[in-house]
């Protein structure tokens, strides 16, 4: 009996310490680089909110807005530049913060954040890498919620199959990543719908969807990075307008 408690003991602080190692990890993730700071700011043309979700308000809203889910460890603020990009146009950008900075434990946040904003018509949910998965599967248990879909180097778990929903899809993949291949964005076409399109950057790496510096195992970008910030910026408008104006 007392080896049974010792053993028990054993596999208690074994748990324990893979949960702590994996908060620990979590939170060490890429911190974001000082280049979002003037992204961060109130402007005449947009709003920044901060609490409870990283949130950009334009300050003449069109009727579509889009939530973006960051990808692994990486907060919220990376994504501000090319947000407040977005939300010069008029799009409504909502960046909710995750638990342990991972989408997978917070995959269901899109709901209390469409509740925070009637005055938005219809939701584009979207994500980079891992972000992007769990908002396919977000979509895949809430049917007929979202009317768009957007990935950022992303493509869905394959579990997850949303090829019966009658929305906008679009998938943005640089041909440097090194990280999400634009062969594993195209091999994903079956389980999403018929909308589904790809738009390729050429040069561009998985760390360019962002500003928090190199990522391992990522490739090499050859477009300049503001370069690859301007043309997802206008594929993921280009969806966005789609959306606006559909039936």
């Amino acid at each position: 009996m007392q080896v049974v408690r010792r053993i028990g003991a054993l596999v208690g602080l074994l748990i324990v310490a893979a949960v702590l190692g994996l908060v620990v990890w979590a939170q060490s993730g890429p911190a974001p680089e000082s280049v979002v700071n003037g992204f961060l700011q109130d402007s005449a043309a947009v709003l920044v909110d901060e609490d409870p979700w990283l949130a950009f308000r334009p300050a003449e809203p069109r009727s579509v807005g889009l939530i973006l889910y960051p990808g692994g460890r990486v907060e919220p603020e990376s994504y501000a530049p090319l947000a407040n990009r977005m939300a010069r146009r008029g799009f409504t950008v909502v960046v909710p913060d995750m638990p342990l900075k991972l989408a997978i434990f917070g995959s269901g946040r899109a709901t209390a954040i469409i509740d925070a904003f009637p005055e938005v018509d219809r939701w584009v949910l979207g994500g980079h890498s891992l972000g992007g998965a769990m908002a396919v599967s977000y979509i895949d248990n809430h049917p007929g919620a979202i009317d768009g879909l957007l990935l950022w180097a992303a493509y869905p778990a394959d579990s997850a199959d949303i090829s019966d929903e009658d929305l906008f899809a679009t998938a943005i993949s640089g041909t440097a990543d090194g990280l999400v291949s634009f062969e594993e964005v195209s091999d994903a076409r079956d389980r999403l719908p018929a909308t589904y399109e790809i738009v390729p950057i050429q040069g561009g790496n998985h760390a360019g969807f962002g500003a928090y510096g190199p990522q391992d195992g990522d490739g090499e970008a050859t477009v300049d990075r503001d370069d690859q910030w301007d043309l997802i910026v206008e594929a993921s408008v280009r969806l966005l307008e789609r959306v606006e104006v559909a039936p």
